[in-house]
């Protein structure tokens, strides 16, 4: 039985707004912390730095899954995964009116044992543990509302992955 315990806190002082939270895992005895710190601007522009830690188990099916009878490849889970931690960085600005809004977030997230899925040699689809993964990224998002008919709409997502493992 693992239970799982959240705390969180909020702080508003003068302009900024100062948030923190707890993660508590029982089973393993793992803490993971999160921070978020927004500092609202001038002219409605707000800068925010975020970070956290984060911790998955491996699900049943990514473990023990076996789906032979289809049109696609054999899938096969592993009982030999590890779960997967985290740490996450973020940074943005934004700045939000009720007819014209934007956001810029740059990130980075740094992985140990992630989980996901790899052809084997016979071409079965297996899910497996990446040692290390490290993923960049850049979020830009803008709207304008030009009447009540007409809205424009722009998003734009670059993710840049790495891994020092071998796949």
């Amino acid at each position: 039985l693992n239970i799982s315990l959240y705390f969180y806190e909020e702080r508003k002082l003068n302009n900024s707004t100062f948030s923190c939270g707890l993660r508590i895992l029982s089973k393993d005895n793992i803490t993971l912390p999160s921070f978020s710190y927004l500092v609202n601007g001038s002219n409605n522009y707000n800068y925010r730095f975020s970070y956290s830690q984060g911790y998955r188990s491996p699900s049943i099916k990514e473990r023990y899954y076996q789906w032979q009878d289809h049109a696609g490849p054999d899938i096969y889970g592993n009982p030999d995964l590890r779960p997967t931690k985290n740490n996450y960085f973020s940074i943005s600005l934004d700045k939000r009116s009720t007819i014209n809004d934007f956001s810029v977030d740059v990130y980075r997230n740094d992985i140990d044992d992630m989980i996901s899925t790899e052809y084997d040699s016979e071409g079965n689809l297996i899910y497996k543990n990446y040692d290390k993964v490290l993923i960049h990224g850049l979020n830009v998002h803008y709207y304008r509302k030009i009447s009540d008919k007409l809205k424009l709409r722009f998003v734009y997502n670059l993710t840049d992955a790495s891994s020092n493992s071998n796949e």
